[in-house]
């Protein structure tokens, strides 16, 4: 029969039982286990309600510089924050590549280019921004 390797003795069930009968090192001679105290079970975390996201309404300020009609207050609903971060984020990709190309090509006339859009940046950027944002209202108020 095989041995058990940490204590030295034979597998077998009389073994088996006095070593579980057997207590632990650090335990006194003749002391009892306490018994271990169960914990109370915790509750499932819950998440606060939120409201349905087609009345939530994001509530902003435009600039006068990247809105040609504005400074404006407006109140975008999920539709329209989707497409005024679709229009955002398309023009700014494309300045991008434009940036990147000027880059490549002639970087001489990106410092021209950086120079017109520091001095009629606003008055170039300010129509594109209001159409954005009518775009936004526009689809937004379609959706509610």
């Amino acid at each position: 029969m095989p041995r058990c390797v940490s204590t030295g003795l034979k597998n077998s069930a009389p073994n088996r039982q006095r070593l579980q009968e057997k207590a632990s090192p650090w335990q006194a001679k003749g002391e009892a286990k306490p018994p271990r105290a169960k914990r109370p079970a915790e509750p499932p975390m819950q998440r606060p309600a939120q409201p349905a996201s087609s009345l939530v309404k994001g509530t902003f300020v435009t600039g006068q510089w990247w809105d040609s009609k504005g400074p404006r207050t407006i109140s975008l609903g999920e539709k329209g924050k989707t497409k005024l971060g679709s229009g955002l984020m398309t023009a700014l990709i494309i300045g991008f590549f434009i940036m990147i190309a000027l880059i490549v090509v002639q970087p001489a006339l990106l410092l021209v280019v950086g120079f017109a859009l520091f001095r009629f940046g606003g008055s170039i950027i300010g129509p594109i921004g209001a159409w954005l944002i009518d775009d936004a209202i526009k689809a937004d108020a379609g959706g509610s």
